[in-house]
């Protein structure tokens, strides 16, 4: 069955941040204390949603000049495997190939 979802270029909340990083199973290796920071000093980031669902994510960080970053792309398992992770890609390399 296709999976319907669109894409927002915005960053993800802490919330959002948190419960897909913990549904793809980084909840070990992340600093949720500092997440609101690290968010905030992003350079561009894209969700894709499904309803009024957060499902995917995907960020840029760097200097935003010379260094340009992909960061944390996660695709919420229910929602794997239907180009959704692809859609984050081509938004950000998009925007990296407007801005870099």
């Amino acid at each position: 069955m296709a999976v319907h979802y669109y894409l927002v270029e915005r960053l993800p909340t802490v919330e959002e941040y948190r419960s897909l990083c913990t549904a793809v199973g980084w909840q070990e290796v992340m600093n949720f204390a500092v997440a609101d920071a690290a968010l905030a000093n992003s350079i561009y980031g894209v969700v894709a949603m499904s309803g009024e669902h957060v499902v995917g994510m995907g960020r840029i960080v760097g200097d935003g000049a010379i260094y340009y970053y992909i960061q944390d792309i996660a695709v919420h398992p229910d929602y794997q495997h239907n180009g959704i992770g692809k859609s984050i890609l081509d938004r950000i390399f998009s925007f990296l190939l407007s801005h870099a």
